[in-house]
Order: structure tokens, then C-alpha cells, then sequence
């Protein structure tokens, strides 16, 4: 869901069929306001396709709303769409998409709760890739980051792609590790 009124849900509303994209505020730090967006959502669409757990912040003076919100609620809203997606309890299948951070890869001291949350998206979501091969890294070699989704593709692998300065006087050089 993208916030009412901002550049991109108007941006939505103008290219967008009503039937296609609709708002619902919500706090996604509360389940039960979590698990009612969903529910509106099947109400209005009838099923869930498309998940996107994007929501975050960045406040480290208030950690447990940060973890709430970057954490927390990328689980729920996974577990949510899981529920309407899956054939043997009626869904069609879909996909999920958990948003993460280039600090999901890297370390930062100015930041440790947001990268340690940042992190924690990245190792939930490729944690299902492991046990239930429903997850895959979607790489994108334009940015030096990964968008996680949900495929039915086994064998996922996990990349880290980093920038690495080897000897302080050449150029940097990019180094995937699988």
C-alpha cells in the first residue's frame, strides 16, 4: 500500500484503474491493523497476487518501533500473504517481495538497529529459500543491492555483492559471493 496523497500513489491513482490499486492506511507495527489491510484487500481483489513488504524506518532513538515496523512486520505481512496465496488453502500461488537495504549487507556503525533489522529481512527471507525453496534472491546487477520474492524454483542462492578496495590504490573493484 503507498500513503495516500504522496507523488507516487497520485502517480498510481492517475495510471490506475480503480480496481487495480486502491489505499488503506495502517499501521503495519499493529497485527491486527496488519491483518485487517489484508483483509480488505481480498475483499476488494478476492486474492492476493503481489505482496510487497516495503515498509521502514530509520529512527535509532526509538529501536523497538524500528524493529516493529522493519522486522516485524515484513514477517506478518510474509506469513499474511503466504495465507491467501497458497493453492492447497484455496490461492492461486504469487509472489512476495521483501524490500530490504544495501545495510542488509553491509555493517554500520551510525546505524546498528536499522542495519541489524535490515539484516534480519535478508536472513528471514533467505531462510525460506533453505527450508522451503519458496523464496529466491532476484538479482540486480544495475544496483548494488537484491530484491528477495517468492518463486516456486528450487535452489535458490543467497549473493552478496560487495565493493572491495583490494589494495588502497587501484579502483574498486565488485566481488559476488554466493
Amino acid at each position: 500500500m503507498l500513503r495516500e496523497g504522496g507523488p507516487q500513489s497520485l502517480s498510481y491513482k492517475h495510471n490506475m484503474a480503480p480496481d487495480v490499486v486502491f489505499f488503506h492506511p495502517a499501521d503495519v507495527s499493529d497485527g491486527e491493523q496488519h491483518k485487517a489491510a489484508f483483509g480488505i484487500a481480498v475483499s476488494k481483489f478476492e486474492t492476493v497476487d503481489i505482496c510487497v513488504n516495503n515498509a521502514g524506518i530509520l529512527k535509532e532513538s526509538n529501536w523497538e518501533k524500528l524493529m516493529a515496523i522493519n522486522v516485524g512486520a515484513v514477517i506478518r505481512g510474509s506469513l499474511l500473504a503466504l495465507e491467501h496465496m497458497r493453492c492447497d488453502r484455496g490461492g492461486r500461488g504469487g509472489v512476495i517481495i521483501n524490500v530490504a537495504s544495501i545495510v542488509g549487507l553491509t555493517v554500520t556503525p551510525v546505524s546498528p538497529t536499522y542495519c541489524a533489522s535490515k539484516h534480519a529481512v535478508i536472513g528471514f527471507t533467505t531462510s525460506w529459500a533453505v527450508v522451503d525453496a519458496v523464496m529466491k534472491l532476484i538479482q540486480d546487477p544495475d544496483n548494488n543491492g537484491a530484491i528477495l520474492a517468492v518463486t516456486l524454483k528450487k535452489g535458490a542462492r543467497y549473493r552478496r555483492r560487495q565493493v572491495v578496495d583490494r589494495d588502497g590504490v587501484n579502483d574498486l573493484v565488485i566481488v559476488d559471493t554466493y
